[in-house]
């Protein structure tokens, strides 16, 4: 079972990682509460790119460094 985004990444869970963090971003968007968006984005970004879809992947890494 994991417990986090890095360890759905850690296990190869790189759809269920996308879905938690696509699910944490519009969460924390809801209430307001902005912290840690950035580190969402980072581990959206690098399940795409592990599941071999680089340009979509990097899209999501470079939201990751703009917040």
């Amino acid at each position: 079972i994991c417990v986090d985004n890095l360890e759905f990444i850690d296990n190869r869970y790189y759809k269920e990682a996308i879905e938690a963090a696509t699910s944490s971003i519009q969460i924390k968007t809801n209430i307001g509460y902005y912290e840690n968006l950035d580190f969402s984005y980072f581990i959206i970004g690098k399940s795409h790119v592990r599941l071999g879809h680089n340009n979509e992947g990097i899209r999501y890494l470079d939201k990751a460094i703009a917040l």
